[in-house]
Formats: structure tokens, sequence, C-alpha cells
């Protein structure tokens, strides 16, 4: 299977280039894939709202054990990206907040974290179809909110030792 990566349409509109776009827009069509109802970026009508998988999905509740697995041998990178999220007082968190403690500027810098951590949870559950992450604009349209399961964000502080 090839590998995938788990990114919102609006913000690949945003943050790659046009060329980008307009190729994998042209890609999907030819699967039959018509982002055009369901998503006002590909559409051209602005910002929209994050739209991987069409709707709303079921975010996987990880226990303590499967956690600790996710977190272990990772790079130093994903690890501080799983420690703010598990330091923040919910199951949400920013991409600001991210690009912030890893020392990056650009958002766009992230794409790898995303795509490691969506690799790495797949492993962990034997899922080639699991999402960690929930995702929306936040309020002031300037970054992505992501959001866990908060049985996960409750896992991914003991298996870091948040307290």
């Amino acid at each position: 299977m090839e590998p995938s990566l788990n990114i919102p349409f609006s913000f690949a509109k945003k943050n790659f280039s046009q060329g980008w776009w307009n190729e994998t827009s042209t890609v999907l069509a030819q699967l039959g894939l018509d982002l055009t109802p369901a998503d006002p970026v590909a559409a051209g009508d602005g910002d929209g709202g994050a739209s991987e998988p069409d709707g709303e999905w079921e975010l996987p509740d990880l226990s303590p054990a499967q956690a600790r697995k996710l977190v272990t041998n990772v790079s130093d990178r994903l690890r501080t990206t799983f420690k703010v999220i598990a330091e923040s007082p919910d199951a949400g968190f920013t991409v600001k907040d991210i690009a912030q403690a890893l020392g990056d500027e650009d958002e766009g810098t992230l794409r790898g974290i995303w795509s490691g951590i969506t690799r790495r949870l797949r492993s962990v559950l034997d899922d080639e179809e699991a999402y960690l992450f929930q995702w929306e604009e936040d309020e002031s349209g300037t970054t992505w909110k992501g959001m866990v399961s908060p049985t996960t964000h409750r896992s991914l502080r003991k298996a870091l030792g948040v307290e």
C-alpha cells in the first residue's frame, strides 16, 4: 500500500504551491473524487475548514500502553510535538504552539510531523485508516487547532509523565 498523508485540503490549498494543488485536484477528479461540494477551498470560495475524510470521524482512544508505544523511540521533534499536545490544558492544541515549541517560523514545515505521527499511529493500532487528530481552523483564522480524544490526551499525559 502507498504511504498516505493526513492534511486538510484547505491547509494544503493555503500552504502548498498552486501547481501542487492543481495537479492534485486533477488527479483526484480523475479518480472520481469531487472536492467541490464538501470543500469550499477546492471550489475557490475562501479558506474554509479542514475536510479530511468527509464529515466527522471517530478519534481513537489510546490506552496508556498504546500511547507509550506511540511516543517511544521517536525523533526529538515528534517527542516535542507529543509533549506540547500532552501539556495542553484540554485535548486541543494549535499548530502555532507546535511550531513555536520546535523553533519553526513557518507552520508549513510541520507536514513531516503530521505524516510521521499518522504513520506511527497506524502502526501502533494496526489500522491503515486511523487518524489521531480532528482539525479545524482556529477563531483567529491564522492557524489550525488539532484535537485528540480526551482518553488519548490522558494517556499521552501518563506516557510522557505530564501531571
